[in-house]
C-alpha cells in the first residue's frame, strides 16, 4: 500500500466519489471501475474510522499500519478481528489460507459482521487477456457472465473464497485494486469459475 499525502486526499469530496466507484463495483461484479491513487490507500480513506478495524499483510505492513492508523484514526487488529484486511494477490499460500481461515465471516443473525478484503494485483483487464488469471463471474448483478484477467493474484485466494463463500449469507467481500487504481468487486453472492493463467 502506497503512502499518500492526507491533504491530497478531500475527505468529502474525493470519499464521496470513491465510495461511489466502491458501490458501483460491488453492484457490477466484475466490472471494472476507477479510484484515485493509490487505490489501497483511497480505499483506507474512503472505507476506514475510529469505528472500524484493519489487518495488512505483505511488505512493509508494519510501517503501513502505522500509517494508515494515522490518517483514519481506524485501529488495527488481528485477521479475526478486522473489519477490513488488506493484502497483496500474490502471498504464499500459507498465509493466504491463515487469513481466509480466520477473516470474519459473520453469523446468521449478522452477516454484516463480516470482514471486507482489498487485494493489491498488478493487473486488470477486461475479457480474457493473455498473460493473467482468467476470473468467469456470475451471480447477482451481472446479467450472463463477465470475464476478467488479473495479473498477480494467487489462485489460493479463489479456492479458499469459494469454501468460505459457502454457507451464504456468511462470507467475505473482497476488493481487487491495480496499479492504475482500476478495481474489481466480488461480493460473497458472486459466484467465480477460474480460468487459464
Amino acid at each position: 500500500m502506497a503512502k499518500t499525502d492526507s491533504l491530497v486526499f478531500d475527505p468529502v469530496f474525493d470519499a464521496q466519489w470513491v465510495y461511489r466507484q466502491l458501490l458501483d463495483a460491488m453492484a457490477r461484479p466484475g466490472k471494472i471501475c476507477s479510484v484515485l491513487k493509490p487505490p489501497m490507500t483511497s480505499i483506507a480513506l474512503t472505507l476506514l474510522d475510529n469505528e472500524v478495524t484493519f489487518a495488512i499483510a505483505g511488505r512493509g505492513s508494519a510501517d503501513e499500519e502505522r500509517h494508515i492508523r494515522w490518517l483514519t484514526g481506524s485501529s488495527p487488529a488481528p485477521w479475526d478481528r478486522a473489519d477490513y484486511i488488506f493484502a497483496e494477490g500474490a502471498l504464499e499460500d500459507k498465509q493466504i489460507a491463515e487469513i481466509m481461515h480466520m477473516a470474519k465471516r459473520g453469523s446468521l443473525l449478522r452477516p454484516d459482521e463480516s470482514a471486507t478484503i482489498i487485494l493489491s494485483v498488478e493487473e486488470l483487464g477486461k475479457g480474457k487477456q493473455p498473460g493473467g488469471y482468467i476470473l468467469r463471474i456470475s451471480g447477482p448483478g451481472v446479467e450472463h457472465e463477465r470475464f476478467c484477467a488479473v495479473k498477480g493474484l494467487s489462485s489460493c485466494w479463489m479456492r479458499l473464497r469459494e469454501i468460505v463463500d459457502a454457507e451464504y449469507p456468511m462470507g467475505i467481500d473482497m476488493i481487487i485494486t491495480d496499479e492504475k487504481g482500476e478495481i474489481i468487486a466480488l461480493p460473497r453472492t458472486t459466484i467465480i469459475k477460474a480460468g487459464d493463467k
